[in-house]
This record gives C-alpha cells, sequence and structure tokens, in this order.
C-alpha cells in the first residue's frame, strides 16, 4: 500500500516538473493551447499596402505643371518643337535712287598746258537731266556754260564764254546713300570771244571734247532730294577757238593746246 503510494506521488511530481518545459514549447511556436487541447495560432494578421505608383521610365516626360504663375509662360514639354519668333516687317525704302532726276549746281572751271597761263579760273554754271535705270547704272544728258578772261600781264583782258552740251554714263560704284560713281561721254563747246579777244589769239568758235570725272552722291534718307559733288576733265579736240597768239583769224592751234577741269556741286530731285 505505501509502495503504491510512493509511485504515484512521483508520477504526479514528474507531471508537474514538465508542465513548464510544455508551456515555453507552445509560446515559441506562436501557438496556444485551447481549453479543449487544440492550439491557436497568435499571430495577428496585417492589413495588405496599396501598390506603390510605378516608376516614370527613361525618356518619358513629366506632365505638365498646369499651376503657373499668372503673366508667366507656361514652358513646352521637352521634345516639343518651339515656333520661331515672327519675323520683323521689312523696312520700306523711301530713298528714291532709281528714275529721271533734274539737277543743277554751279562750281569753278580753268585750262591745263598752254591754255593755263592765257585763261584765268572763272565760273561754270550746269543743268542736267539724268536717266537712272539702276540704282547703279544711268545716262545723263546737260547744260554747261562758263566765262573767263584773257590773262594780259595782270590786268583783266577781254572775256570768253563758253556753252556747251554733253551726253555721259554713269556707272555707281555702290548701290548705298553715300554713292560714289565715274563718268564719261562726249560734249560739243561753242565759245564766244568778247571784242579784242583775237589780238591775244581766241576766236568764237565750235570745239569738241572727251569728258571724264567722278563724284560722289549724297542721297537724303527717305526723300527724293540729293546733293551731287563732282569732279571732270575734258580733253578738248579741233581747238579751233585758239588760233596763234598775236595772229589774228589764225586757225591753228601750234601755240594753244591742253585740255578744261571742272569742279561743281549741284543739288538735284529724283522723280
Amino acid at each position: 500500500m505505501k509502495t503504491r503510494t510512493l509511485l504515484g506521488a512521483l508520477v504526479l511530481q514528474s507531471m508537474l516538473l514538465s508542465l513548464p518545459v510544455l508551456a515555453q514549447t507552445d509560446s515559441s511556436s506562436g501557438s496556444t493551447m485551447d481549453p479543449n487541447g487544440s492550439s491557436l495560432n497568435s499571430s495577428t494578421s496585417t492589413s495588405t499596402a496599396p501598390p506603390a505608383a510605378p516608376a516614370p521610365t527613361a525618356g518619358t516626360p513629366p506632365p505638365p505643371d498646369s499651376t503657373t504663375m499668372a503673366g508667366t509662360p507656361a514652358v513646352p514639354p521637352a521634345g516639343m518643337p518651339i515656333a520661331p519668333p515672327p519675323a520683323d516687317e521689312p523696312k520700306v525704302e523711301h530713298t528714291r535712287m532709281q528714275g529721271i532726276s533734274l539737277q543743277g549746281g554751279a562750281g569753278v572751271e580753268g585750262y591745263t598746258s598752254t591754255f593755263a597761263p592765257r585763261l584765268a579760273v572763272g565760273p561754270t554754271w550746269q543743268a542736267l537731266v539724268g536717266f537712272r535705270f539702276t540704282r547703279a547704272f544711268g545716262l545723263e544728258l546737260g547744260y554747261n556754260g562758263a566765262t573767263t578772261h584773257v590773262k594780259t600781264g595782270g590786268v583783266a583782258g577781254p572775256n570768253l564764254t563758253r556753252n556747251g552740251v554733253h551726253a555721259v554714263a554713269t556707272f555707281g560704284l555702290s548701290e548705298t546713300l553715300v554713292q560714289p560713281y565715274v563718268l564719261a561721254g562726249v560734249g560739243i563747246d561753242w565759245y564766244s570771244a568778247a571784242q579784242g579777244a583775237d589780238v591775244y589769239g581766241f576766236f568764237s568758235d565750235r570745239t569738241y571734247n572727251i569728258p571724264v570725272g567722278a563724284g560722289l552722291r549724297l542721297h537724303i534718307p527717305d526723300s527724293p532730294l540729293f546733293v551731287d559733288l563732282r569732279g571732270t576733265y575734258s580733253f578738248l579736240f579741233n581747238e579751233r577757238f585758239a588760233g596763234r597768239y598775236g595772229q589774228v583769224n589764225a586757225t591753228n592751234s601750234d601755240n594753244f593746246n591742253g585740255g578744261r577741269w571742272a569742279a561743281t556741286a549741284n543739288i538735284g530731285v529724283t522723280l
């Protein structure tokens, strides 16, 4: 009897000692025992987070920002073509450099070579009609006159008056408002000698010339007006107005030869 009692006590004691071990094992596995002996899962369920937005791929432009400041133009997305700015309207040119022109002016005129010691420098005047076919090329018809006097040893001698016409072609070296140009052509002159000029070898007669020269036109902006400055040299031919010095009614020019120069300033208008 005592032996059974002793065995029963040992069995109960061993059961009590094994209970903590079983409890620790159940807690480590995350399950608990219900009163009926079944294990319960102690882990709690968690809510599933919504999926993240996909990252933008390379080369895809971000959406345009609709919030722009007032008065600030929106920047176009990358890759979108930008329209070029509007071109400036062409400026209307009101300066006339082509067409029919009228001009007149005056200057001084003299002679060269053997004429120079006998004829004084005197005034000259002219009136011209021009036909400008382009801004550079044109033709010109003109009248020109001059007066001089014969040199007689320090005392003014008889007058010699000239009237002539010419036709020249003009060639502009540029098409700018300040335009240099050259000219060349042909001309005819009529000389009228005052009484007593024949004593010094000058007579009333006709002569021919080839004028050449250069000039500068100054076109006034936005205006048909222009200023013409020119210098010319005329090669004289058949100088029958000048005979042998001291020989009345002489018709040869053995003692007189040379050319004529002139410097003039004109103002004109292009129609």
